[in-house]
């Protein structure tokens, strides 16, 4: 198994393959003890008793270890993430640092690192973020009531030449007139970057934005915020 375990990209089967290999040994040493007293003619079987005993107490002492390791083998069989990939554990959202036999160790967004049994990742939901082919920005941008159909159109067609003309956004971008708002004529823009880095995604949602904003007040169109008009009665 070694070559083949060196040229895998992941580093949970080297982690795996020594305790293996020790697992074997110990297994093939017993099994061998074993047969040399049977063929000089002891008698096995209360032998055979006392390590069945032995290795159920051993087994109930050592029930979280195993569990561990059960959820280790279920990991390097199932590959749900590899280090380096940034993961969602539950509640723990941060980047795979090390997976090892009992633990596998995250650095969370807050600079934290997180050891997280791997008997509870192997019963809980994975959302591995760092496979996602793209992030998906959904968003919504309102314009003022007194925004003509012209400019509404006009609007529309800034929006989707904006998307359509940056290099780190998909084709397959969506952008509809939504419906009409409290105190906005709303837009729905859904688009996805073409990188998974976060950091990188905030950088193109910045770079849309802001040329939005100078296509806009180029066209005179004016972005809503919430207003009121109160309508008072005199008697």
């Amino acid at each position: 198994l070694k070559p083949r375990v060196s040229r895998t990209k992941t580093a949970l089967d080297d982690a795996v393959l020594p305790a293996l290999t020790t697992a074997t040994k110990i297994f093939v040493l017993v099994v061998g003890i074993l047969g040399i007293l049977a063929n000089l003619e002891y008698n096995i079987t209360s032998i055979l008793a006392g390590l069945g005993i032995g290795g159920l107490a051993v087994a109930l002492a050592a029930q979280d270890t195993l569990s561990n390791w059960f959820g280790a083998f279920m990991i390097f069989t199932d590959r749900p993430f590899a280090a380096g990939d940034r993961v969602i554990v539950g509640n723990t959202d941060g980047t795979i640092e090390q997976v090892g036999l009992r633990s596998t160790r995250l650095r969370t967004l807050d600079g934290t690192q997180v050891t997280i049994p791997n008997s509870a990742i192997a019963t809980t939901e994975v959302n591995n973020i760092s496979r996602m082919p793209a992030r998906k920005v959904n968003t919504t941008i309102g314009v003022t009531y007194d925004t003509s159909v012209e400019k509404m159109e006009e609007a529309l067609s800034i929006i989707r030449d904006v998307l359509g003309a940056n290099e780190r956004v998909r084709e397959d971008f969506i952008v509809n007139f939504e419906e009409f708002g409290a105190y906005s004529l709303d837009m729905r823009v859904i688009y996805w970057c073409r990188t998974v880095d976060y950091a990188e995604s905030l950088a193109t949602r910045e770079e849309v934005n802001l040329e939005i904003m100078r296509r806009f007040e180029k066209a005179a169109i004016e972005f809503a915020f919430p207003t009121q008009t109160l309508y008072v009665k005199k008697e």
